[in-house]
């Protein structure tokens, strides 16, 4: 069981992947229902994933990432991303999941963004 620590900030509500990786399918999948529950029961505008701890990612991980982004998308939630290493950086921009998704370099450039955004 993946534990998924959750603070809100204004419009924000903010998710910290706790594990430091992400190996198989089914672990893959249990974090995508977890945040994806999160997502069906939040009244916040944007979810913004931190995976400042996370240092690897299967494929399969990536791949919830686009469910997520597709539940969150129907409830009209903004799904973005942020705190990223290197190595997930690059999976994720050789995979193009940054043209479907908002990604930050940290979550203090993410929260005064999607400030900047509400604010007009």
């Amino acid at each position: 069981m993946v534990e998924l620590k959750q603070r809100v900030e204004g419009v924000v509500r903010i998710i910290k992947l706790d594990e430091a990786k992400i190996l198989d399918e089914h672990f893959a999948k249990q974090v995508g229902t977890d945040v994806n529950k999160i997502a069906n029961e939040m009244r916040q505008k944007v979810l913004l994933l931190n995976l400042e701890k996370v240092q690897f990612m299967a494929s399969a991980m990536i791949g919830q990432l686009v469910v997520v982004r597709e539940n969150c998308r129907r409830r009209g939630i903004d799904l973005a991303i942020c705190d990223m290493n290197k190595n997930l950086c690059e999976a994720i921009k050789l995979m193009r999941i940054d043209e479907i998704l908002k990604v930050y370099d940290t979550e203090r450039d993410a929260l005064e963004s999607l400030a900047q955004t509400e604010a007009q």
